[in-house]
Order: C-alpha cells, then structure tokens, then sequence
C-alpha cells in the first residue's frame, strides 16, 4: 500500500485530514477507532516471531514430529 492510498483511506475511514490525524494522542485515535467499530480494542498479548503469532495452534512440538500420521482417509 502507497502512503498515498493509506492518506486518502485515513480520510475516507474517519473523516478527518491526514495531517490532523496524525498529530494525535494515541488515546484519541483508539477512541476514533472504537467510536467507529462499535466495539473496545484489546491487545494481543501472545508473543510473536517475525509476525506469525506464537501460541499452542502454532508451535509443534518434538511430540507432534513423532506421532505417526495417516496418509489416506478411509
């Protein structure tokens, strides 16, 4: 994504010039953001490696390696 298309979808999304926008607190823009989902933001707290989120769904383990797979669905 351009900086110009993330500029002109900053405007579109919250009605507010790009200039402003980004001269605010992070306070504000998360109430904006709420205001504009309906909904509160909470945060990811799971621990991540170069963007792929580290939890139980997606580590394998040694275990996992040595457990015998079927190749064909009967």
């Amino acid at each position: 994504m351009s900086l110009e298309t993330l500029k002109q979808s900053i405007e579109e999304k919250f009605g507010i010039p790009y200039e402003k926008f980004i001269e605010l607190e992070p306070e504000v823009i998360t109430e904006i953001i709420e205001s504009k989902i309906k909904k509160k933001l909470k945060p990811d707290y799971r621990a991540i490696i170069d963007g792929i989120p580290i939890d139980d769904k997606h580590v394998i383990t040694e275990t996992d390696l040595n457990k015998p797979k079927k190749l064909f669905k009967k």
